[in-house]
C-alpha cells in the first residue's frame, strides 16, 4: 500500500540533478527507472531573488527482482492515469 502520489513540477532551469540521475539510469541500462532504489530529497535555499528548493535525486542499488516485478505491476495501473491528455 502507498500513501501518497505526488507529481513534482519543475522549471527547465531546475533539472540539473534529474538529468544526472537520468544519465545514471542510461549508464547502468535501467529498463526501468524502478529497478533501482532512488531517493529524491528537496532542500530550502536562499539567495538574493529570493527563496526556493533544490531537488536532490540519489541513484542507489538495484531493487531485487520481486520488488521490480512488483513495482512494473504498479506502473501498468498507473500509466493510464499518467497519460491523460486533460
Amino acid at each position: 500500500m502507498h500513501l501518497l502520489d505526488l507529481l513534482l513540477s519543475l522549471s527547465p532551469t531546475s533539472f540539473s540533478n534529474f538529468g544526472q540521475l537520468i544519465a545514471r539510469l542510461k549508464e547502468k541500462k535501467a529498463i526501468n527507472s524502478w529497478n533501482y532504489k532512488v531517493i529524491a530529497t528537496s532542500e530550502k535555499q536562499e539567495n538574493d531573488k529570493g527563496k526556493y528548493y533544490v531537488a536532490k535525486f540519489q541513484l542507489l542499488e538495484e531493487l531485487p527482482k520481486e520488488k521490480q516485478d512488483e513495482l512494473t505491476i504498479l506502473s501498468q495501473k498507473y500509466t493510464p492515469v499518467l497519460d491523460k491528455k486533460e
